[in-house]
């Protein structure tokens, strides 16, 4: 489970987004009580909207029945934490560009990994999180249509997921995988790395298609 190999939450990104929507009427439906509600999706730099970052994070003492941990309370390990990991932040933001929901994600190989989903425990009714997911779905379909990958979206695992947090997966069209991850690395990155040199194009661990449980 720690190597997220059995139980793995994964979505095959269709052709288009409007294919995805389509498909997806539950999430859909919620995305767009969002935007009529005034609510807007962007990128961001997560140093821009650390104090918002911090609300979020602890707008509720419990996520899925856990306490949270310290590393999303305390200021110094938030920002450490941005400082430290790759990735790329999408957001929520209120009309007045106040964050009430973020997505950070990093690229691996064929697949996008979901490192941290957090959205304000006051404002989960309005249909926040369901705008986030969608639109960051959006995000990744005009990416691989530019740069050919990713095939496939990763948020941790079915396995051991909470009544709330599956039906959540579910209505986003999220499966059970089994996952086999293997790393390939190009000559042209070794030697990149051995000289410090940037390579033209980003060379990623490739992301072998899952099998169903």
């Amino acid at each position: 489970m720690r190597c997220k190999k059995w139980g793995v939450a994964l979505l095959e990104l269709p052709k288009t987004f409007e294919d995805y929507l389509k498909e997806h009427k539950d999430a859909r439906k919620r995305r767009n009580k969002c935007i009529k509600l005034g609510y807007k999706f962007g990128s961001m730099e997560p140093a821009d909207y650390l104090e918002d970052i911090l609300a979020i994070n602890g707008s509720s003492p419990k996520r899925q029945g856990t306490t949270v941990r310290k590393e999303y309370l305390e200021p110094d390990l938030v920002r450490s934490y941005f400082d430290q990991v790759c990735g790329t932040m999408v957001g929520i933001f209120r009309q007045d560009d106040v964050l009430v929901a973020y997505h950070h994600f990093t690229m691996c190989g064929d697949a996008c990994v979901s490192n941290r989903i957090f959205g304000h425990a006051d404002q989960l009714k309005s249909g926040i999180m369901y705008y986030l997911m969608t639109e960051s779905v959006r995000t990744l379909i005009d990416f691989r249509e530019e740069y050919g990958y990713p095939h496939w979206t990763m948020y941790d695992t079915i396995a051991g997921a909470s009544e709330g947090m599956l039906r959540f997966k579910t209505r986003l069209g999220y499966e059970s995988y089994n996952v086999n991850w293997i790393w390939e690395e190009s000559l042209s990155h070794k030697e990149a790395c051995l000289t410090g040199q940037a390579v033209e194009q980003p060379v990623i661990p490739h992301f072998t298609k899952p099998h169903t449980i």
